[in-house]
């Protein structure tokens, strides 16, 4: 039992392997990308309102 929970420890943390593969498929880039597309449509679509 004590050799599983030694192996355990040395393991990465699941959230630390999410982390790692978000990272590897460049996922934190794109999700900065979308923000910002998110927020030109919002001021495209208030100049549009704007422009009225």
């Amino acid at each position: 039992m004590g050799s599983y929970l030694a192996a355990m420890s040395r393991m990465p943390s699941l959230e630390a392997g999410r982390r790692r593969v978000a990272a590897l498929l460049g996922l934190p880039a794109l999700q900065g990308r979308i923000h910002r597309l998110e927020r030109r449509v919002e001021s495209l679509e208030t100049q549009l309102h704007e422009s009225r």
